[in-house]
């Protein structure tokens, strides 16, 4: 270990303590952002104390490893300290980069979806591409009909510059009375019923810094609108949505229109309404919510990602190259000692599985740090305890990792063995 990793290393790992701390105590949308980094603040810091980790934890692999080869790769996998914690390093932060952002997309969809189901109280979503609002009224058997339209906006946002600073938002049109009794929303603050007009309902965890109150102006850009809204209304916060409710009075003339009704008997009122448009129950729209919302999910994390993971899995092969062309001298020692090719290569390759498996776990470790920062962030904001560890991609990644750093082993080994072993001892001596 040198003084460089102790410093690093102690910084990072004070930082994820830090960061696990204030999750819980500051709560609500502010824990949001701190938890994402527990695990790039981890898995750098299991990074850097690699060295002094990877032999520790690699200690009760022991008990795994059978015969004289096993007890020989144990060794190897302790002994080499350097090798083992580069070829570790990039499984790691493979592991805890890809898990870590794929459980924090998960579980914030899988609080999205609770949280749609439970401020849902109708039994019916349908969907227009035309203002139908008195004709789903008029159909027997509905008992209340809320009409949204979604409405794209600049939002002018006053951050204490000289220059208001407006940002594109998606907002939601709707009637107050139909939307209050076809949804389990109560404001914090101000009612929907003043939802009138030249009015704005907001929810403040959109912008939590700015802290909105009742009564004040928002500046705004609408195609044909004002370009200031009064709030009138605290939405409560949300993961989901809608941040932004307007007043009917700016529904667009054309677009798409949503209706959700609270019927009686679901099944009699839908037929009735499907010649209006593509009728569900409310359980089907959520769930197609949720699969929008986690295809969404996927596009954003290969983006981000998909760069990142071609490095690291380089990084991976690089680490094992390196490592088997240095060892070149000790594979023939081994040989001649009574070890044949194949045995050297099988002592290898059962390390270098040793060495994914720690990889693994640590970086599991860091992964996890985020999911539960994140699953009480979640907790603390909008009251749903919601986690969606990734366990498919998790053995995805698993597999893919023994099979590339196990072939690359194999390879290796394989190549710096080719040369008679008792030629690289004479020249060695």
């Amino acid at each position: 270990m040198t003084v460089s990793r102790w410093v690093f290393g102690t910084l990072f790992l004070g930082g994820s303590i830090a960061l696990l701390i204030l999750v819980p105590v500051l709560g609500g949308e502010a824990a949001l952002p701190l938890s994402i980094f527990v695990s790039f603040t981890l898995v750098t810091a299991f990074a850097a104390f690699a060295p002094l980790v990877v032999p520790l934890v690699g200690w009760p692999f022991g008990l795994l490893f059978r015969g004289r080869l096993g007890v020989l790769a144990h060794a190897n996998l302790r002994a080499g300290v350097r090798r083992s914690a580069s070829t570790a390093a990039p499984i790691m932060v493979l592991v805890a980069f890809v898990v870590g952002m794929a459980g924090t997309m998960d579980t914030i969809t899988e609080a999205s979806r609770q949280e749609v189901a439970r401020d849902m109280s109708a039994d019916l979503v349908l969907d227009a591409d035309r203002p139908v609002r008195d004709q789903v009224a008029a159909v027997q058997g509905v008992d209340a009909v809320s009409e949204e339209a979604p409405v794209i906006l600049d939002v002018g946002l006053d951050y204490g510059g000289e220059q208001i600073t407006y940002q594109g938002v998606d907002a939601l049109a709707v009637d107050p009375a139909g939307y209050a009794s076809t949804h389990r929303v109560v404001p914090t603050a101000g009612s929907l019923a003043d939802l009138r007009g030249e009015t704005i309902a907001l929810s403040p965890s959109y912008a939590p810094e700015l802290r909105f109150k009742v009564g004040d102006t928002l500046p705004v850009r609408i195609d044909g609108g004002p370009d200031r809204l009064r709030v009138v209304a605290l939405l409560p916060d949300t993961l989901a949505g809608p941040f932004f409710l307007l007043p009917p009075d700016v529904m667009p003339a054309d677009g798409a229109w949503r209706y959700a009704v609270k019927a009686a008997d679901p099944q009699a009122v839908a037929p009735r309404l499907a010649s209006l448009g593509e009728v569900k129950t409310t359980s089907e729209w959520i769930e197609a919510y949720a699969d929008e919302e986690q295809r969404q999910s996927v596009d954003v994390m290969v983006a981000l990602l998909g760069m990142a993971m071609l490095y690291t899995v380089i990084a991976m092969v690089n680490a094992v190259v390196i490592s088997a062309s240095d060892r070149r001298g000790e594979f023939a020692a081994a040989r001649v000692t009574g070890l044949t090719r194949g045995q050297v290569v099988r002592t290898a390759l059962g390390e270098a599985l040793g060495v994914v498996a720690i990889g693994l776990l640590l970086g599991t470790l860091a992964a996890a740090g985020t999911v539960v920062g994140i699953a009480f962030a979640i907790k603390d904001m909008i009251g749903i305890s919601a986690t969606s560890p990734p366990w498919a991609l998790l053995g995805a990644v698993a597999v893919g990792a023994t099979l590339i750093v196990g072939t690359a082993s194999v390879l290796t080994t394989l190549s710096a063995t080719r040369t008679p072993a008792i030629r690289l001892v004479a020249a060695r001596e």
